[in-house]
């Protein structure tokens, strides 16, 4: 019997190698001499990289680069061939917050919040020969319209005195007044295939915008999100003008994604696509090629609920299941309402790792025990329909 284990990470607990290895455990415990293929997933955030890393044997290229709020940092791409991806939560993730500041202070450092991390790494990608680039944009901690990526490409941005502003601090956004040296940008990313992976459909700004909907987990005050939006909005007006395109571009679906990371890389590579990141990670690593050779499919993430069909990892890997008339099975942490719905997707058995009222103190000395007695469940009761 060949079995694919392919699930997301535990988030805040285990990560997604972790536990494909507890999941392979209790498999091979329930069914010994089984083969098992293990395909570690993600959705475009914070371990994505890690995920195709692991399967694809690409190069792991470290970068002296800063975090959100400018502190100096080390993260990594992965290149291959000319193919290079990046993550953003490497440089600009959400993680950089410190959560131990009061309310007024998180609210500046979310205003300040920058791309600049990002921008370098991609930067030195093209610079290296990267003639497509996957951006994986999940797990972000900025709302800067891609100003500091943007910055670090190329673009000069002005205030109305003519002075200079870098894009590091994006609590200068409010200032900019003039946006120059665009066709620099276009140059380094002419013949570059640029594929952005997010799972959100959010427009750069207004109600349902960057900084109205994702601001806040940001860190940002109701009066932080109502001035961020609005400099949101001119800086795409500014944008869309200096580059010559229709500011309709603001509203497509994807462009308020990451704070707007996206935004000005759609507006100076218009054939850009995006597509979800729990795709993008799938095609990367080879899971249809695996799931298509398999006899039973293992997916999970920490918890299972509605918004798991909103392109989280298991629906993904339910898809491609019933694509190939595949026996499938969601081992998650918790499951939680409407994780029912899945069922849509193809036959799934469903079993839960933590027990009722565990705390996570308990998952945490317990829970890959858990996870490796919960496959072993799934595999049973599968394997015995």
């Amino acid at each position: 019997m060949k079995i694919v284990v392919a699930p997301d990470s535990f988030k805040g607990t285990y990560n997604a190698g972790q536990v494909s290895q507890a999941m392979a455990q209790g498999i091979h415990e329930a069914v010994p001499g089984a083969e098992v293929v293990l395909r570690p997933m993600a959705d475009g955030g914070e371990g994505s990289l890690e995920a195709v890393l692991g399967a694809m044997r690409a190069e792991r290229i470290t970068v002296d680069t800063a975090d959100s709020y400018g502190r100096p940092i080390t993260a990594a791409y992965g290149f291959q061939r000319g193919t290079a991806w990046v993550e953003l939560a490497q440089a600009s993730g959400l993680q950089f917050l410190d959560t131990r500041l009061d309310a007024p202070a998180r609210n500046q450092a979310a205003l300040g919040a920058s791309t600049w991390g990002t921008g370098i790494q991609l930067r030195q990608a093209l610079e290296r020969g990267a003639s497509t680039v996957f951006l994986m944009i999940g797990g972000s901690g900025t709302t800067d319209g891609g100003w500091g990526l943007l910055a670090v490409l190329g673009a000069r941005c002005t205030d109305s005195q003519g002075n200079l502003l870098g894009g590091e601090d994006a609590r200068n956004m409010g200032r900019v007044d003039r946006i120059e040296n665009l066709s620099a940008v276009r140059a380094l990313l002419k013949d570059v295939s640029l594929v952005v992976a997010t799972d959100v459909s959010n427009p750069l700004c207004g109600p349902a915008g960057a900084a109205a909907v994702y601001g806040p987990q940001k860190g940002l005050s109701v009066d932080g999100v109502r001035m961020r939006d609005a400099e949101l909005a001119h800086w795409g007006k500014l944008l869309t003008q200096a580059a010559g395109v229709p500011e309709t571009v603001m509203v497509m679906e994807g462009m308020g994604a990451a704070g707007g990371a996206a935004f000005p890389l759609r507006v100076l590579a218009p054939t850009m696509r995006v597509v979800r990141g729990a795709v993008l990670v799938a095609e990367s690593i080879g899971l249809e090629a695996a799931i298509r050779d398999a006899d039973l499919v293992l997916t999970g993430e920490g918890a299972t609920d509605a918004q798991t069909m909103e392109g989280k990892v298991p629906l993904t890997v339910l898809q491609l299941g019933r694509q190939y008339g595949k026996r499938c099975a969601v081992v998650s942490g918790r499951l939680g309402d409407g994780y029912q719905r899945l069922a849509e997707m193809c036959p799934v058995h469903f079993e839960q790792a933590s027990p009722a009222g565990a705390s996570l103190e308990d998952i945490q000395a317990d829970g890959l025990v858990w996870i490796a007695q919960a496959a072993a469940r799934a595999v049973q009761a599968v394997t015995a329909e």
